[in-house]
């Protein structure tokens, strides 16, 4: 019999990712769900919503806080006033290990999902939830490479999310959070990652308007986070449209 201290069930992990995420220790929840998904899942098995739903929040919250403080630190390298040339090395340094840090826990899912997540999805639901994970953690790649490696990651985000909106336009009603889901983070990294606002608004404008007049019935779960994701692509609408108002006036200057 296998000591459980070893190899905890797919049923422990699951409850003690649960648990690290109740106490928001999101590094334990990611480090459960990624020992759930490798004992138990590929090839005879898929995750479920709520396990899916856990591993992207995991993910999400402890690369958000790696995030929040590259950008701090690219920030402070470009308002260096009154900082000596030692000061800017030693915040380059750190930078430096801010985006390995991004780095291990981006290659760490990318690897999940391409060995073992997206070859067990068998819904259209769940492989347009995989596609999206994967162009998301490749288009945070492409914010902190430089050059030939941002262009690579963002090629790979690219092809990423376009199977995702492949996959969603043909098999998921307009107003499904899948669906919207594509459409919102896509259009973020038309907007931040090539620098195509205008794109990147057409595109949720588009999805917007078509899940406004979609007349499905969703599943009550389904439902709330729907209107969440359209509050999201509205309010982003509402954002990139000012912004492009800002920079037309500047021009007209």
């Amino acid at each position: 019999m296998a000591d459980s201290q070893n190899s905890p069930t797919r049923e422990q992990c699951l409850y003690m990712a649960k648990v690290a995420e109740l106490a928001e220790r999101y590094n334990e929840t990611m480090n459960y769900m990624n020992k759930l998904v490798r004992a138990s899942v590929y090839p005879t098995s898929e995750l479920t919503s709520e396990e899916r739903r856990l591993l992207s929040t995991a993910y999400y919250r402890v690369i958000s806080m790696h995030r929040s403080a590259w950008r701090k630190m690219r920030s402070l390298e470009q308002n260096n006033d009154g900082n000596t040339n030692d000061d800017l090395v030693l915040v380059q340094e750190y930078r430096a290990r801010i985006e390995a840090d991004i780095s291990e826990i981006c290659d760490g899912i990318l690897k999940l999902l391409d060995e073992t997540l997206i070859p067990s999805a068998s819904s259209s639901e769940s492989k347009v939830f995989y596609f999206i994970t994967k162009g998301d953690h490749e288009r945070y790649l492409a914010e902190i490479k430089g050059d030939d490696e941002r262009r690579e990651a963002a090629e790979k985000a690219m092809q990423s999310y376009q199977t995702a909106e492949q996959i969603a336009l043909a098999d998921l009603p307009p107003k499904h959070p899948r669906r919207l889901g594509v459409a919102l983070n896509f259009a973020v990294f038309h907007s931040e990652i090539l620098k195509a606002c205008e794109s990147g608004c057409s595109k949720a404008r588009l999805a917007y308007a078509a899940a406004h007049s979609d007349e499905t019935q969703l599943p009550e779960e389904l439902q709330e986070e729907s209107a969440a994701i359209m509050q999201r692509l509205r309010n982003n609408i509402t954002f990139w449209d000012a912004q492009r108002t800002l920079e037309d006036y500047a021009v007209h200057i």
